[in-house]
């Protein structure tokens, strides 16, 4: 039980830094090695930690420009 804890509170973690634009919030979830892929718009992006962490600066918080946050279940 405590494995799924950990694992949903990184998981939360993710998303909370996501929603803040918080860079130091996503090195405490990433892997320093972390590979990220999108396939936005149909062209597949591979990302290393470095250049998401400076599009995620880039982007600013989506609470500031009034996203809103989906409640998700514990």
């Amino acid at each position: 039980m405590q494995d799924e804890q950990d694992i949903r509170a990184v998981i939360a973690g993710y998303f909370e830094a996501l929603y803040h634009g918080d860079v130091a919030g996503f090195r405490r979830v990433l892997h320093p090695q972390v590979r990220l892929s999108s396939a936005t718009d149909g062209t597949l992006v591979n990302l290393d930690l470095e250049t998401y962490m400076g599009m995620v600066a880039a982007r600013g918080r989506h609470r500031r420009r009034g996203a809103t946050r989906a409640r998700t279940r514990s």
